[in-house]
């Protein structure tokens, strides 16, 4: 994200960014077999013509990484509420686009709310966060906090709900699959918070579809774009591809 996008209180800076996104492609190529995404150009048509709110499912560690590396496929305008805590433990996530949310009192979490927002008001522009509060694994009920609503109703905000899966195969590495939706609108509706509770099971859901269409040996086309790995690799550590190697030059010796 350039400096001319950043809101009041960021520290989100591009000399770090330069540094931090190869180092944040290497390790997401380093540690998984691929990782795939659906919805994304839709996100991102939108997101240039409006401020975006964005509510992904909380899975694992690799969160921050995985969204500074869509930050970047979506035009770099993102930053994403961080647990206070946590960032205190890891200032340098504040320079690719974290921002403070204290948990330890109401009006302290509805303050640092309340400065977030400054980080969405503008074309371009879109705040993360992850209505759950705390990890939890993909299948288990999603569970959101109300503060999504209350953001998305206070920064009259259109929300994309996010489905976000680590997923072990047939390789020794797991893929991570996202998929975006389309925006909810009225962010102001009672039920708001039960509709995107639905939304991102719904984008879940479209993952799960896109592991039972790999399994199909007649499968039509994918929804989903590898942006590092591939889709359709099998993946062997080297020791066993050498045990293969030598065991079918041993078979044909008999």
């Amino acid at each position: 994200m350039s400096g001319s996008l950043a809101p009041s209180g960021s520290r989100k800076a591009g000399w770090f960014l330069r540094l931090a996104r190869p180092y944040v492609r290497s390790r997401l190529r380093g540690n998984f077999a691929e990782v795939s995404v659906a919805g994304l150009e839709a996100t991102r048509s939108v997101l240039v013509q409006r401020p975006l709110l964005v509510a992904p499912n909380h899975v694992s560690w690799w969160d921050p990484l995985l969204c500074v590396a869509l930050d970047e496929q979506l035009g770099g305008g993102g930053h994403c509420l961080m647990d206070a805590a946590n960032l205190r433990r890891f200032p340098f996530f504040s320079w690719v686009g974290a921002l403070p949310l204290e948990r330890s009192s109401p009006r302290l979490a509805r303050d640092d709310l309340e400065r977030a927002l400054n980080a969405s008001r503008r074309a371009g522009e879109f705040l993360i966060v992850f209505p759950q509060g705390e990890q939890r694994p993909s299948h288990l009920p999603l569970v959101f906090h109300a503060g999504v609503s209350w953001l998305a109703a206070r920064g009259k905000l259109a929300t994309v709900p996010v489905g976000v899966r680590y997923q072990f195969g047939e390789g020794p590495r797991p893929r991570i699959f996202v998929s975006f939706g389309p925006p909810l609108e009225d962010p102001g509706s009672s039920n708001f918070l039960a509709r995107l509770e639905g939304a991102v099971a719904r984008e879940l859901e479209r993952i799960d579809a896109e592991l039972l269409r790999r399994l199909s040996p007649h499968s039509l086309g994918s929804e989903f774009r590898a942006l590092f790995g591939h889709a359709d690799e099998l993946e062997l550590p080297l020791g066993t591809s050498i045990l293969t190697g030598l065991a079918r030059r041993g078979g044909q010796g008999t």
